[in-house]
């Protein structure tokens, strides 16, 4: 996900490191977004210039404690554990970022911010797989968040080419209660044309065909797509 994010920031025009965490990672990472802006090239999403632009802004890295203090933004995107996010925003925070994003779909934003020095610059920044093609961008504001957090947060959206949606710190936030509402809803319509099958049999197949909305969406890469996190510490804008 990380390396997602660093995508986009880079071809927004940010200059952007990127921390993996070893040397190999990082160095792989670089060599797949490389390749991932030459297939934007060839598709046409974006010229040469841009391209050859957007691979110079971004820097590779394998320490958090290697970025340089007093970056714009910087943003956490490690795997959905509550003690390794603490961990590493923690770090992030040290390097007093003038806002602290992390890239969490599930855990409480007043749970992440505790024991930080300043929770007020934490947000957070759900982006959605792949980064690169997903426009939607979920900004949770905690109870700690300051007004000019959350505003910067949507600027940064909007400069990312992302729409975004601010919602409080609840559990699920929006996406994944709305994701959960819509499946239910979707074994409910199941189970009643069941019933129906039952009843009307003659000459009538009543089976519901795939789906082709949310219910399916995982098939086709759409939103509700579950991916894989990847283990970046994070991405540093400027």
């Amino acid at each position: 996900m990380g390396a997602g994010i660093a995508y986009v920031a880079a071809t927004a025009g940010f200059t952007t490191e990127l921390v993996e965490v070893d040397p190999a990672r990082a160095a792989a990472a670089g060599e797949m977004l490389a390749q991932r802006w030459a297939d934007g090239v060839t598709r046409g999403k974006l010229s040469a210039e841009d391209a050859a632009a957007a691979r110079e802004r971004l820097t590779p890295i394998s320490k958090i404690a290697d970025l340089g203090a007093g970056m714009d933004v910087l943003v956490e995107a490690v795997p959905e554990r509550l003690d390794l996010k603490r961990s590493v925003l923690a770090e992030c925070a040290a390097k007093n970022p003038g806002l602290l994003g992390t890239n969490t779909s599930s855990i409480s934003i007043a749970d992440l911010a505790a024991g930080l020095p300043d929770p007020a610059r934490l947000i957070g920044l759900h982006f959605f797989n792949p980064v690169w093609a997903m426009a939607l961008l979920e900004i949770v504001v905690g109870p700690a968040t300051a007004a000019e957090t959350t505003v910067a947060a949507v600027a940064l959206a909007e400069r990312l080419g992302k729409d975004p949606v601010v919602v409080r710190d609840m559990p699920g936030f929006a996406t994944s209660r709305l994701g959960v509402t819509l499946g239910l809803e979707a074994i409910r319509i199941g189970r009643g044309r069941r019933g129906e099958r039952g009843r009307h049999r003659q000459g009538h197949d009543a089976r519901l065909p795939a789906p082709d909305g949310p219910a399916g969406a995982d098939r086709r890469g759409r939103p509700g797509r579950t991916a894989g996190h990847r283990a970046d510490a994070g991405t540093r804008l400027r």
